[in-house]
């Protein structure tokens, strides 16, 4: 089956290949993962995806989360108690940064991931 990468996976895979990793060692590494499918738990009711391997074992837990956040949710589940959507903080204050500003933080986070 051939998928499109989302925008988040092709800036992922831009700012591997931009480090240094060659083109030939990410596609060897993305190789040697195992195939995994996204299978919805019965316990989380559909709040949640757990990621279990093809083979049918075991999937590995989830380790707990240095913010204090359970793994089942996480980053872009949250929502207020309407159901509507409640954009992240850091989200809002990318939003209010000049065009300049958000390019500069933008070239240190570039920094930081080389």
């Amino acid at each position: 089956m051939v998928t499109r990468l989302t925008a988040l996976q092709q800036e992922l895979m831009n700012a591997l290949v931009d480090s240094g990793l060659s083109r030939e060692t990410l596609i060897e590494a993305l190789q040697e993962l195992e195939p995994r499918q996204p299978v919805k738990t019965e316990e989380t009711q559909g709040a949640a995806v757990s990621l279990l391997p093809n083979d049918g074992s075991k999937g590995e837990a989830l380790p707990a989360l240095a913010n204090g956040h359970h793994p089942d949710k996480l980053s872009g589940d949250e929502s207020s108690e309407d159901g509507d959507y409640d954009t992240p903080a850091i989200l809002k204050e990318l939003v209010n940064l000049s065009p300049e500003e958000a390019a500069q933080q933008r070239a240190i986070v570039d920094q930081l991931l080389q």
